[in-house]
C-alpha cells in the first residue's frame, strides 16, 4: 500500500519560487523532500522564479526611470549591450601641470560636482534596495 500524498499547498510553493528560494530551501520551509517538490510542482516553481524574476526587472526599470544612474547604466549594459569605453591613448603626463590656479579651481569643482552626483546615485540605490527588500517581504 502506497504512503498518503503529503498536502502540500501549492500556492505557498508559489510564493517561495516567487522569492527565488532554492529547493533545498523550499522543502525545509513545506517539510518534504525535494524530489516531491519536483515532482509535483515543477510547473509551479517554474512560473513563480519566472515571475520574481520580471518583478525584480520591473522594479530594475523603474528605480531607473526615476532617475537612477547607476541602474540607468546597469540595463544598458545588461539589455541593450552598452559597454564602458577605456581610452588608453593620453600620454602619460600631469594634466595639471600647465593649469593655472583657475583653471585648476574649477577643475577642483567639477570633481566636488562628480563627488557630489556619486552620493546622490549611491543613497538612490540604497533606497531602491530596500524598496526591492520591502517588496520582496510583503510578497512571501
Amino acid at each position: 500500500m502506497a504512503r498518503p500524498k503529503k498536502n502540500i499547498d501549492e500556492n505557498q510553493v508559489l510564493k517561495l519560487a516567487l522569492i527565488n528560494c532554492t529547493m533545498s530551501e523550499m522543502a525545509a520551509v513545506l517539510d518534504c523532500d525535494e524530489s516531491t517538490l519536483k515532482r509535483r510542482f515543477a510547473a509551479t516553481i517554474k512560473k513563480g522564479q519566472e515571475q520574481g524574476k520580471m518583478s525584480l526587472k520591473r522594479k530594475q526599470y523603474e528605480c531607473a526611470m526615476n532617475g537612477n544612474t547607476s541602474m540607468l547604466i546597469w540595463l544598458g549594459k545588461q539589455l541593450l549591450g552598452q559597454t564602458d569605453k577605456v581610452d588608453n591613448t593620453h600620454a602619460l603626463k600631469d594634466p595639471f601641470e600647465k593649469m593655472t590656479d583657475e583653471q585648476l579651481y574649477l577643475e577642483n569643482q567639477k570633481i566636488m560636482n562628480i563627488l557630489k552626483k556619486t552620493r546622490e546615485v549611491k543613497k538612490l540605490a540604497a533606497d531602491c534596495s530596500a524598496d526591492i527588500d520591502q517588496t520582496n517581504s510583503s510578497k512571501a
